[in-house]
């Protein structure tokens, strides 16, 4: 359920009523879950326990057991779609980067250079991962899905008590200014 923190970002910067944002993030989370619960149910259903210990990626090999006359493959539509929806979160994941260094960086001239360097310090990156070493993946992995408890939970709950702490000053400055 990575992504939906892309909205405390994305939302502020959309044209829309508060309720009509609330209903959209709602039915999408609502979706995505439903989806994910359709997936599992059927990766339960197809495999044992044990199963589902030794295959790596069981949807795609789910996928590779199925073919129709017109498409032969159709592990490899999925993974093209899969394809899509990283690239879409990747970028959306660039965009927020951008946005919030631009918001911290008061200098000008490091603004505009902002995108490049952000786009130099990814490929940097990606040269020191190496796709057969699976420890290192598994790291990584297990680090992403540690601080997604901190973006999904953590930052949420922090700007929820900032906000009701200035409400409360404000509402105590107005009563104090109304003496």
């Amino acid at each position: 359920m990575l992504g939906f923190e892309i909205l405390l970002i994305m939302l502020p910067l959309t044209d829309a009523k508060n309720s009509e944002k609330f209903k959209m993030f709602t039915l999408s989370n609502l979706v995505l879950t439903l989806f994910y619960c359709y997936v599992a149910i059927i990766n339960f259903m197809f495999y044992s326990p044990e199963e589902l210990k030794i295959v790596p990626q069981p949807m795609i090999y789910i996928l590779k057991s199925f073919s129709f006359e017109i498409i032969e493959r159709t592990d490899l539509i999925f993974v093209s779609i899969w394809v899509v929806t990283v690239f879409t979160s990747f970028v959306n994941y660039y965009f927020m980067a951008v946005v919030t260094g631009k918001n911290l960086i008061k200098s000008v001239k490091i603004k505009k250079k902002l995108p490049l360097m952000i786009t130099i310090l990814i490929m940097t990156v990606n040269l020191f991962i190496n796709e057969s070493d699976s420890y290192l993946v598994d790291k990584i992995s297990m680090y992403i899905t540690a601080s997604s408890f901190v973006f999904i939970i953590g930052i949420p709950v922090m700007l929820l008590f900032v906000a009701l702490a200035r409400n409360f000053l404000g509402m105590r400055k107005t009563n104090e200014e109304s003496r």
